[in-house]
């Protein structure tokens, strides 16, 4: 019989890493005082990168980062480890004709200014 594998997104792999760093965290809640040292020895492992197969550490403040938004998760934890879509996601970052023929404009007419001169005027 041969095994067929699921083909993970990277997205995915990364919030299943996520979880895995935290879940000691979340299954066996710390006693009051103990979070830190606990965060301490996960920040000390060496972890195996989920996408290159390397040795990476982790931050402490990233772990930490970690555990409180999936504390904050009631349902499903691990939905809070998952990458965050761009709020302008599928919307388009152009300039509109008006504002490209301005700046084409106030280039030709100040060409020793920076980008961030006319910006601001």
């Amino acid at each position: 019989m041969k095994t067929q594998f699921i083909q993970r997104s990277p997205h995915q792999r990364w919030a299943e890493f996520r979880f895995g760093v935290i879940g000691g965290l979340l299954s066996d809640l710390p006693a009051k005082g103990e979070l830190h040292s606990r965060l301490l020895t996960l920040a000390q492992t060496q972890w195996t990168h989920p996408i290159t197969s390397g040795k990476i550490t982790i931050a402490l403040s990233t772990i930490e980062r970690w555990y409180y938004a999936s504390l904050k998760q009631d349902q499903d934890p691990l939905k809070a480890l998952r990458r965050k879509m761009r709020r302008d996601s599928g919307s388009t970052r152009q300039f509109t004709v008006e504002v490209k023929s301005w700046l084409q404009t106030n280039y030709r007419a100040h060409p020793s200014w920076s980008g961030q001169l006319h910006s601001d005027n």
